[in-house]
């Protein structure tokens, strides 16, 4: 399989030696251009996982778009059909959906896109009795799931939010976006990351204690690995797995590391990942991924990949992607 990789690693160091390494945009700049930005934004600094879907990215109806594995990370999207019933309106009115767990449970913050503020307003009203912009689901008529995800409600008219979950975590999220505490998009690794994802739909971010768990290989699999990739791998300080839902579909594969010279090596070491064995998935990666697009963009790597129409689903986290994977451990 050709590789074709966009840019010259000369012209990344000239890059580099102007800038100093990766230009970072700020947490507002980043959040005001780009929904993916403005919906990291939306999410405390302490947690260690965010996963965004981009609803105003997608094409189609819901049933389709779940075919396509871009609404697997979002919270939501199991209960569109209840919402329709109950609140009046669905996931795929609004613009984007965040979401991560932290302390004393889960926090889902959505941007409002079509929906009104006087319509998020009287559907909770109708659904729980309350006034004003918090409602807490209560005893209200409504599944399991429902009352998990919708435990606790709260409107921020002016931002065009609406912030769901446990109280705390609530109430942490406000914090954030009101901008009393710390987001997400505060922390360099992340903030680079969303630059370099442009108009994905769908992702997953993940911190490295969090993406470097377990990574379900065997010991066969893990030489096989060693002897594929082109050099050692190196743990990211996050990592960033994403959907653009467009025709056909990419898979985009972004690593943060701790400076451009090691991002330019591992995408060195993990170029020649994304062909032959697919290591602990068995058959060969041209069978899912083709047209490889890769490049270090400051401390970041991306390995952009076409979908093949016999595809396998990646959004649901299960299975090894070896080429955005973390270091091998080495034999006991």
């Amino acid at each position: 399989m050709r590789h074709r990789v966009v840019g010259t690693f000369a012209a990344l160091l000239v890059l580099v030696a102007v800038t100093g390494g990766a230009v970072v945009a700020t947490r507002g700049q980043a959040a005001e251009r780009d929904p993916l930005g403005a919906a990291v934004d939306a999410l405390p600094g302490i947690a260690l996982t965010a996963d965004v879907t981009v609803w105003s990215r997608i094409r189609g109806g819901l049933d389709d778009a779940s075919l396509r594995d871009v609404t697997t990370r979002s919270t939501i999207a199991v209960l569109a059909g209840e919402m329709r019933e109950r609140l009046g309106w669905d996931p795929t009115d609004l613009d984007w959906e965040s979401f991560t767990t932290f302390g004393d449970g889960g926090v889902t913050v959505v941007s409002l896109g079509r929906v009104s503020n006087r319509e998020v307003r009287s559907s909770f009203r109708d659904l729980t009795g309350g006034r004003g912009d918090v409602w807490d689901i209560g005893s209200a008529d409504v599944s399991s799931d429902f009352a998990v995800t919708f435990q606790r409600a709260r409107l921020l008219p002016e931002r065009r939010m609406l912030v769901l979950g446990s109280p705390g975590a609530v109430a942490e999220a406000v914090d954030t976006i009101e901008g009393r505490g710390g987001s997400l998009l505060d922390q360099r690794p992340v903030a680079d990351l969303v630059r370099s994802l442009g108009d994905v739909a769908s992702v997953s971010l993940q911190e490295r204690a969090v993406a470097c768990q377990d990574d379900g290989l065997g010991d066969d699999e893990r030489a096989a690995l060693v002897r594929a990739a082109g050099a050692p791998l190196v743990d990211p300080l996050w990592s960033a797995r994403a959907l653009l839902d467009d025709t056909p579909q990419r898979l985009v594969s972004a690593l943060a590391f701790a400076s451009p010279q090691q991002a330019r090596d591992q995408l060195a070491a993990r170029v020649p990942l994304t062909s032959g064995e697919f290591v602990g998935r068995g058959g060969r990666v041209e069978d899912s991924l083709r047209d490889l697009r890769a490049a270090a963009d400051g401390a970041v790597t991306v390995l952009d990949l076409e979908l093949t129409p016999e595809a396998e689903l990646f959004m649901a986290g299960t299975g090894p992607v070896v080429f955005s994977g973390c270091a091998v451990p080495s034999p006991a």
